[in-house]
C-alpha cells in the first residue's frame, strides 16, 4: 500500500482514477496484482507506466523474469494489442 500511496502522491489521482488508468492493478486476491503494486516485494529489474519485470523466485534458469502488465487482466487473451505489441519488445 505504501507504493500505492507513493504513486497517488506523484500523480495526484485518486485511488479510483489509477485502477480505471491502469496504473495500478485491482485485484486483490491476485498475486501479480500485489507485486505489480508493490504490496510483495520482488527483485524489480524494469518498470514503466505499463508493465513490471521482476526476477522469478523459482527460476527454471539463470535470469528468469516475469513480465507482469500493471493493468489485470485474467489471462492472455485478454490483453489489449498494444500493450501485447509492448509486452513482446519488453521481453526480446
Amino acid at each position: 500500500m505504501e507504493q500505492i500511496g507513493k504513486i497517488r502522491q506523484s500523480t495526484g489521482d485518486t485511488l479510483a482514477e489509477l485502477i480505471e488508468r491502469g496504473r495500478i492493478m485491482e485485484q486483490e486476491n491476485c498475486i501479480f496484482c500485489k507485486i505489480a503494486n508493490g504490496e510483495i516485494p520482488s527483485s524489480t529489474i524494469y518498470e514503466d507506466m505499463d508493465f513490471r519485470v521482476f526476477l522469478d523466485l523459482n527460476p527454471a534458469t539463470r535470469g528468469h523474469a516475469l513480465l507482469v502488465p500493471k493493468k489485470h487482466f485474467a489471462d492472455l487473451f485478454e490483453l489489449e494489442d498494444e500493450l501485447a505489441k509492448k509486452a513482446i519488445i519488453l521481453a526480446k
